[in-house]
């Protein structure tokens, strides 16, 4: 719950599994496995599917751009956000947000 509660508090930051795995006194490997078996994803997917969450939110109740929007929930590429909210939800963010 530990690892979980710093992702989502952290997830604007550039976080990866090295950083996570140092930050809580675990090999890369063993940090990946332990918390696939709690959880059943691996903690890079569990981050990505937060900040689409997250950015679902916001396009609902903000009038952010989507660049802007990819931009503050972690996504250093608005076209890679795109990508992964379309795969995600089926739909890209610009229809949703419409």
């Amino acid at each position: 719950r530990e690892i979980i509660d710093f992702i989502e508090q952290n997830f604007k930051n550039d976080l990866n599994t090295d950083a996570l795995s140092k930050k809580f006194g675990y090999s890369a490997e063993h940090f990946c496995r332990k918390f696939k078996e709690a959880t059943g994803i691996t903690p890079m997917t569990y981050l990505k599917i937060f900040r689409l969450e997250e950015a679902l939110k916001m396009l609902k109740f903000t009038e952010l751009s989507v660049s802007e929007i990819a931009s503050q929930c972690g996504f250093s590429d608005a076209n890679y956000f795109t990508r992964c909210f379309k795969s995600y939800y089926g739909v890209p963010p610009r229809n949703y947000k419409k």
